[in-house]
């Protein structure tokens, strides 16, 4: 290959797959943090936040809204990732079964406000629009 065919031929690859570069800091939405519930409790005592944790089935359409259009906006995610450590479970598996038992899941989507120590401060269940979901996790924030 000659040198302008090369030149093309990377100047393509570049526009294909260089603006592909790591864009994980364009990120928006919530940030769900990836260890247990001990460990949220931790972190949340440790960086002084409050604990946020969505229950959900796999079959549940009202929780894969949630999921698509309030949990990935941006102002949702700036306030929920700023004050809180934020968990979600599948409420029919695995610890997301446990858990649900324990704080007495009975409908999806559940969503549940914990304190630094994991007391329950509110819990709600259904789907909430971002403004909506912003204006009850203030009143937690607020009561701080």
């Amino acid at each position: 290959m000659n040198n302008l065919v090369m030149n093309k031929v990377l100047i393509l690859i570049f526009f294909l797959y260089g603006f592909k570069a790591d864009d994980s800091n364009l990120k928006t939405g919530i940030d769900f943090f990836k260890g247990d519930i001990e460990e949220a409790i931790e972190v949340a005592k440790i960086e002084d936040k409050l604990i946020f944790v969505e229950f959900y089935a796999s079959w549940c359409g009202v929780c894969k809204k949630l999921k698509k259009e309030t949990f990935k906006d941006k102002e949702v995610g700036d306030f929920y990732n700023q004050h809180f450590v934020n968990l979600k479970y599948n409420a029919e598996k695995g610890e997301g079964r446990y858990l649900a038992q324990q704080f007495n899941v009975r409908a999806y989507p559940t969503l549940i406000y914990l304190n630094e120590n994991g007391k329950i401060l509110g819990k709600f269940t259904g789907f909430k629009a971002p403004y909506p979901l912003i204006q009850q996790a203030k009143i937690f924030t607020s009561a701080r």
